[in-house]
């Protein structure tokens, strides 16, 4: 249906002129498709200046110093109205001073207006001279609306990196221009995987509810 050709370059600079980060995007090939997907392999060139050793994971530091490396990429994504839909995200190639493996994927399934949850996974296997390390991040995310203006939804992910497992649901029952009622609750725990809690970390329940008088005029 479209061809979408496209550069675009950002930089960052110190003040004292140090060349800090940047990106060049190249992507010659993006296709959107008539069936409401996109399709489509890219360039990146990547820039990354270290003024002092940086810490990329315990045990993992990167010296100081300029690095420059391509990252090949790869955009997929199928029609997100259909009952089931997904958007994909790979990046393959060198980084740093090693390479770097890394995919992030949502999984969606709906039924009708009413029902919708998706899956996250957000994995990277990266290799550097100065070790191997591996991040992940899983998410669920689960809506129901029993109208347009009455809904309950949670999220929950669990990050390797972090080691926590972290959830959130709300319940909301809008009235206009916004207002009307949120109960939220929040929980936090140190946690060895999705389905492995060590320790609590956090929780809360927060109420909400705004109202509006007149309409201002």
């Amino acid at each position: 249906r479209e061809w979408n050709p496209h550069m675009t370059y950002r930089g960052y600079f110190g003040l004292d002129g140090f060349y800090e980060s940047a990106r060049m995007h190249i992507d010659v090939a993006e296709f959107q498709l008539a069936g409401g997907g996109r399709f489509g392999p890219e360039l990146d060139l990547d820039h990354e200046g270290l003024r002092s050793p940086f810490t990329i994971s315990p045990g993992v530091t990167l010296p100081a110093g300029s690095y420059d490396y391509p990252l090949i990429g790869l955009d997929w994504d199928t029609d997100p109205s259909a009952p089931l839909s997904f958007v994909l995200h790979g990046e393959f190639g060198p980084f740093y001073n090693g390479t770097k493996n890394g995919v992030v994927a949502t999984f969606t399934a709906r039924r009708g207006a009413s029902l919708t949850s998706s899956l996250l996974v957000d994995y990277n296997d990266v290799h550097l001279v100065q070790g191997h390390l591996v991040r992940s991040l899983t998410g669920f995310r689960l809506g129901y609306f029993f109208t347009p203006r009455i809904f309950i939804q949670s999220f929950t992910q669990y990050s390797n990196q972090a080691r926590s497992w972290t959830a959130n649901a709300r319940f909301g029952w809008l009235n206009t221009a916004g207002t009307g009622l949120f109960v939220v609750f929040n929980d936090g725990q140190e946690a060895d995987g999705f389905f492995s809690w060590v320790r609590p970390q956090s929780r809360s329940l927060v109420l909400k509810f705004t109202r509006q008088f007149g309409t201002g005029g």
